[in-house]
């Protein structure tokens, strides 16, 4: 196995971890550290913003995801509607993988708002359609919080009196594991996810070349260079 493609098996790895531990808490306290979901989506925010844009272009796909992120700063104002906006109408221009990223995080600042779930719930959602922006994670998410919510309605009301929880994570976990299985088990990224076509490539390959000192010419070895090229296409597309 090339370095690269250890780098593509690594990172779903430790997502599995991290959510692993996110559930344990969810299900234990109802509740987890604010520092274990707002750090990891302002590193993968920042990173969408301008390293790996989403649909390979700054502009619009990159300023679509730092209007987003300026919402989420803004979340606890009525500001923050005029940064949803712009990245709305941002991600229109763009490819579905905006699209998919912003419409998935204002959703998950609406439920926040309307109390359906928590502020850490929420950042699950985005930091994980903030990894793989594709249309069949979101449908996978969606359809294991649908099952989280019935299974929650059927559950017994405790004797307390106390109103039923949903713990959020857990569910949102076992869809992010569907989503996987169902991409490793198909063995394509598909095109739904934005992920450009060959042809798209080749058009738009002078706006995704980096200078001569970055990864794609600085080659200090075959192996370095197979690594740092599968690990940059792995966050381009999503999941390859």
């Amino acid at each position: 196995m090339s370095q690269g493609a250890t780098a593509v098996t690594l990172v779903p790895a430790l997502v599995g971890l991290w959510l692993a531990g996110l559930s344990y808490g969810d299900l234990r306290t109802r509740n987890v550290p604010a520092w274990a979901t707002a750090l990891p989506l302002a590193v993968l925010g920042l990173l969408r913003v301008a390293v790996v844009p989403p649909d390979g272009a700054v502009m619009p796909g990159g300023l679509a995801v730092g209007f987003a992120l300026l919402m989420l700063l803004l979340s606890d104002t009525p500001s923050a509607v005029f940064p949803a906006g712009a990245a709305a109408f941002c991600a229109g221009l763009a490819g579905t993988q905006a699209q998919v990223l912003v419409g998935s995080w204002v959703a998950a600042l609406v439920l926040t708002d309307v109390g359906l779930w928590g502020a850490g719930d929420g950042k699950v959602l985005a930091v994980l359609t903030a990894l793989y922006p594709d249309v069949r994670l979101v449908v996978a998410l969606g359809a294991a919080l649908l099952a989280g919510s019935i299974v929650t309605l059927l559950r017994q009301r405790p004797r307390t009196g106390n109103r039923r929880t949903f713990p959020a994570i857990p569910w949102l976990a076992l869809g992010a594991a569907l989503y996987l299985a169902l991409v490793a088990l198909s063995g394509q990224p598909s095109a739904t996810s934005g992920q450009p076509s060959a042809v798209n490539s080749q058009q738009r390959a002078p706006s995704n070349q980096l200078p001569a000192t970055s990864i794609q010419h600085s080659r200090p070895s075959a192996r370095t260079s197979d690594f740092r090229l599968g690990t940059w296409d792995y966050f381009q597309g999503g999941l390859v």
